[in-house]
């Protein structure tokens, strides 16, 4: 199963689509990036995004970068890469470094231009796995502990019913990856890791959506 990539964010000192302007401007020009800024065009409606295309990395093939302000008002921006890596997913290694060898530099760039203090915000390794609220992870533990790896039994399936009831009820934030992932750790096999949490999806958009009374 692929390693979880993190949410790479700056916080701006102006409207994140006045920052992206200022990125722009700050890098035109320069050899040898190519940028291209898409206001209100990106994948999702009224998104802004600089792309910053170098001509060659030194690590990943086709490296990309997206500058993406999901609210062009706010004040935060996210940074992603995307390139032709190695074995078709980035390790977390991997992905950390090519935003680092990308927007390093551009950052530097701005805080001298701007007189700026900005800095990259890249989550801990450790803080990217999946938790649960002490109930709901008591609920899990019940179900891995001894459920038949081989094939779930009828009360393997009650207590996966009891996880899902206890997260729907308690509004645990917790989505299909999160109980695959929780799942592949604690042993199972990834197919296997990959049905259950399909089923917990489907459990939890039926349990969200019954009235509580």
């Amino acid at each position: 199963m692929s390693e979880v990539l993190p949410r790479v964010t700056i916080k701006t000192d102006v409207e994140a689509r006045v920052f992206l302007s200022r990125v722009g401007k700050v890098l035109d020009g320069k050899r040898p990036l190519n940028v291209k800024l898409d206001p209100g065009a990106g994948r999702v409606a009224g998104q802004d995004i600089l792309s910053i295309i170098p001509a060659a990395s030194s690590s990943v093939p086709n490296l990309v970068g997206d500058l993406i302000a999901d609210d062009p008002k706010g004040k935060r921006v996210r940074v992603e890469v995307r390139g032709r890596w190695l074995r078709g997913l980035p390790s977390h290694d991997a992905y950390v470094g090519a935003v680092r060898e990308l927007f390093v530099p551009l950052v530097r760039a701005y805080n001298q231009f701007f007189k700026s203090r900005r800095r990259l915000h890249i989550p801990k390794r450790g803080s990217l796995e999946p938790t649960l609220p002490v109930g709901a992870r008591s609920c899990f533990e019940r179900f891995v502990k001894i459920a038949n790896r081989a094939g779930l039994h009828d009360l393997d399936w009650e207590r996966l019913y009891e996880f899902i009831w206890h997260c729907s009820l308690r509004r645990v934030g917790c989505d299909e990856a999160s109980v695959r992932r929780m799942l592949t750790r604690a042993g199972f096999g990834d197919r296997m890791a990959g049905d259950i949490a399909n089923v917990y999806y489907h459990g939890r958009e039926i349990a969200d959506r019954r009235p509580r009374y």
